[in-house]
């Protein structure tokens, strides 16, 4: 079972089986989209080089989850690494909280 809590506008959430709380973590690929524009790309260019589909370009533009394999493809179109265009940061509390 799961508790979940807000703290400093961090979402927690208990671990019954660890018995310890967590912060909730969720990708952003900000840094993806500032590189695109510093190398003045489009998405629909990175697509194409990267040879990704329009749905896993659309999760990337809403912050969700794609496969490691198009990570790797967009890197290798970039010539960059993974650490270039994501991140994992804790989950905001926001409208979350207002749910508990």
């Amino acid at each position: 079972d799961l508790i979940s809590i807000c703290r400093s506008s961090i979402l927690l959430r208990w671990h019954t089986s660890n018995r310890n709380w967590r912060a909730v973590m969720k990708v952003s690929y900000k840094k993806l989209w500032k590189l695109l524009i510093d190398r003045d790309m489009s998405r629909t260019e990175l697509r194409l080089r990267a040879g990704i589909s329009s749905v896993s370009l659309a999760k990337l533009g809403k912050n969700e989850g794609v496969t490691t394999n198009v990570l790797v493809k967009i890197c290798s179109a970039l010539d960059c690494n993974i650490g270039d265009i994501m991140d994992v940061v804790p989950e905001k509390s926001g409208e979350l909280c207002d749910e508990l």
